[in-house]
């Protein structure tokens, strides 16, 4: 596999997020509590479901599998009226 970086055009997305460990790994629960609710959502503008991790500075200068960073789960939305398609 050959890496790459991709510039890519600003997104909006809708999702829940948690505060976790690779060693207290929550995701399975933050999909499950978030996955039911993406139906509500009737602007979203495709059917893809976003994984994302927020690492704070210095996160991999150490590691540690207890060490905490943010996970998301969202999905792209239009815009953030809910209300309205795309």
């Amino acid at each position: 596999m050959i890496p790459r970086i991709e510039l890519l055009s600003e997104k909006k997305l809708v999702g829940c997020h948690e505060e976790m460990s690779l060693s207290d790994d929550k995701t399975a629960q933050l999909w499950q509590d978030f996955g039911p609710r993406i139906k509500e959502l009737r602007n979203r503008v495709s059917a893809d479901k976003i994984s994302l991790q927020i690492f704070p500075p210095k996160y991999h200068q150490k590691f540690n599998p207890s060490n905490v960073f943010i996970k998301w789960t969202a999905v792209e939305v239009g815009n953030f009226n809910n209300t309205e398609r795309t």
